[in-house]
């Protein structure tokens, strides 16, 4: 504390606040490690799981919708690359495109399987270099590696203001061997 001011580690509730609020986010990123049964999941269920655990742990509202066929087939690097999307494709919207809603789109035809998220944030230059950020985190960097090395792809339409829309796309032959 300066000259007789308390300073904010003084004031033990206050520590306590900053504490609990910690504690909460290290749950939210602990849950966000684990992965459920994958294998065991459809591709429809697998969506649910992944948008309906990130309303549970914020406050975004996230709507649904499908297109195409049904029954689509993906292996589990598949289903584990569309969750992990999902999971950081929606963070995103949450932390950096402060909005309060999204959507996620499925697209299924004879050729491809894409999943979508699309917000109306803040927005982004997608032609800025992608890296590893100070932290750690590969971001849209990681996703991109990650599309890519099962085959799929990752695109990008961002302007800033106007928001962000990711599209994860995986062929199907790929996804039914």
């Amino acid at each position: 504390a300066l000259k007789g001011k308390p300073g904010p580690s003084d004031d033990p509730a206050l520590v306590r606040e900053s504490l609990d609020k910690a504690l909460d986010e290290l749950r939210i990123i602990s849950r966000g490690l684990a992965l459920p049964d994958l294998d065991s999941l459809d591709v429809e269920a697998l969506i649910d799981r992944a948008v309906n655990d990130h309303m549970r742990q914020t406050d975004l509202q996230i709507a649904v919708q499908a297109q195409g066929g049904r029954g689509i087939t993906l292996n589990y690097a598949q289903k584990l690359c569309v969750f992990r999307f999902l999971q950081e494709t929606l963070s995103n919207a949450s932390q950096h495109a402060k909005v309060d809603a999204a959507t996620v789109s499925l697209r299924m035809d004879l050729q491809a399987f894409s999943v979508s998220v699309a917000d109306r944030g803040q927005g982004f230059d997608p032609t800025a270099r992608r890296k590893v950020h100070d932290d750690g985190g590969q971001g849209l960097f990681g996703l991109t590696n990650r599309a890519e090395s099962i085959g799929g792809q990752l695109d990008i339409t961002s302007t800033p203001r106007r928001g962000t829309t990711l599209t994860l796309t995986l062929p199907i032959e790929e996804a039914n061997q």
